[in-house]
């Protein structure tokens, strides 16, 4: 939160933290007036609620405290990367921060409800305890609006309580930060009665209370290099080499085809198109290959289809449309077969695109490998028998003439739409002497109209529909 004063002598900075790395993630909040929170002070300080990991990031300095202290000295630097704002126009948002690279200093950190007595107060009408401060007007500490429930007499009047701050139930810890920047939104209250049923009202009074926390903030800190050592969980449990000898090295670890290609680098090569009957091959036959890119030499491996699926959003199982093949004589070779008719259509990126897991057994070992990439081949369209209207030559689409434009402008579409009889060549349209020359299309070229006042044109047109206006 930002404010050019101080709460109870400082200024506020209020932030929700989460953990990104080195980051501190957060909100912004600031105060009020009257008997609420209020800033009196020029110096400009701000507080960040520290929650989880960040409590560490930003770390209290113990050496001169004892187990009853409850404000620790800080100096570590955080560095604004996304500052959350207000406006009156945008209303809440955050922004990349431009403000200071030098970093604002941490100066202490202490729970929410060491900021003041009034954090102790949040629901209390009559705060004030001693005698002397009594009356019969509620006058709470925390911040509020009122709101007019049947436009009768005081017990009429609700009091809704709000929280500048992000979560402070949980008594959060406050780092208070020197900045000479606006960083944040500044809260505001709404000092007149709202009176029911107003939805908007009642909306935008809490609003500008909990300005300061609805848009995200991120704060940055030194890195810091660790000495411990970091260890990683897994699945597994054992011996690392008790899990090197159920692996193994002679087992399956890749699909190499005829042609050289292999699974653990790239694709297999896919060569089903969309003419082949059923039963066609999809792809070369491939054998399977181990860790160390050597054969698995097993005459006795086998090979079974576990799932096909395409590229679409959410997935279609493709698996009945795909079976596997063993080579007849070499029983270490095996190919993936067509089970149905296909056709490349308008989707075929993503539809005909399918991705199949093959499930290998090669000495004793079984795994799961998958095959990527796996594409329909587009066959392109046979165009024939292409004859002359009312004769039976057919057209030789390798020899068809390239036609002038000039020509195809008269009445190429004419023809090509059976108003004309003759072709553009056999017998063209008399031009007209009144008639301007064709001219192709010249937009997108350097050659292509551009309007006066276009930002394309080099020179500025003279502007003389208005006259500018000139302060006195």
């Amino acid at each position: 939160m930002y404010t050019p004063g101080a709460l109870a002598g400082e200024l506020i900075w209020d932030t929700k933290v989460a953990n990104y790395d080195n980051l501190s993630v957060g909100y912004v909040c600031t105060t009020i007036n009257d008997y609420l929170p209020t800033f009196h002070s020029n110096n400009r300080i701000t507080l960040l609620n520290l929650f989880g990991d960040n409590i560490n990031k930003i770390p209290r300095e113990l050496q001169e405290v004892n187990g009853n202290d409850t404000t620790f000295d800080s100096r570590v630097l955080l560095y604004n990367r996304v500052n959350p704002i207000y406006s009156s126009v945008s209303g809440s948002y955050n922004t990349q921060s431009e403000v200071s690279k030098q970093g604002e200093k941490v100066i202490s950190i202490e729970p929410f409800k060491e900021l003041g007595n009034w954090t102790t107060t949040k629901g209390v009408l009559f705060p004030y305890s001693e005698p002397g401060k009594k009356h019969d007007i509620p006058q709470p500490f925390y911040p509020y609006f009122v709101t007019e429930l049947n436009g009768g007499g005081a017990e009429d009047f609700e009091y809704s309580f709000h929280d500048l701050f992000f979560n402070v139930s949980a008594n959060p810890f406050i780092a208070k930060i020197e900045t000479d920047f606006k960083i944040g939104a500044t809260p505001e209250y709404t000092n007149s009665v709202i009176s029911l049923p107003n939805d908007y009202g009642v909306n935008v009074a809490k609003g500008k209370i909990e300005r300061a926390w609805q848009d995200l903030g991120v704060f940055e800190t030194e890195p810091t290099k660790s000495v411990l050592d970091i260890y990683y969980e897994t699945s597994s449990s054992g011996l690392i080499s008790d899990l090197n000898v159920e692996v193994g090295t002679d087992g399956p670890f890749s699909l190499r085809d005829a042609s050289g290609n292999d699974s653990a680098t790239g694709s297999l090569q896919f060569i089903l198109s969309e003419n082949d009957d059923i039963n066609s091959p999809a792809t070369l036959y491939f054998e399977a290959f181990d860790s160390s890119g050597s054969s698995c030499a097993d005459n006795g491996n086998t090979m079974s289809i576990v799932s096909v699926v395409d590229g679409s959003t959410p997935v279609n199982d493709r698996t009945s449309d795909f079976s596997i093949e063993q080579h007849p004589t070499n029983l270490r070779l095996f190919r993936i077969e067509s089970n149905a008719l296909f056709m490349f259509g308008e989707n075929a990126n993503t539809l005909e695109s399918y991705t199949f897991v093959i499930r290998v057994t090669a000495n004793t070992i079984t795994n799961d490998i998958t095959l990527n990439n796996c594409r329909l081949v587009n066959d392109p369209p046979v165009v024939s028998d292409i004859f002359l209207h009312g004769s039976n030559i057919a057209y030789n689409l390798t020899t068809l003439p390239i036609l002038p434009a000039q020509t195809l402008l008269y009445n190429g579409p004419g023809w090509l739409h059976h108003t004309y009889k003759e072709t553009p060549l056999s017998n063209p349209l008399i031009h007209k002497n009144w008639e301007k020359p064709h001219q192709e299309n010249l937009t997108g070229t350097i050659s292509a109209y551009i309007p006066d006042g276009s930002l394309k044109r080099t020179e500025t047109r003279k502007r003389t529909d208005y006259e500018a206006w000139k302060p006195e």
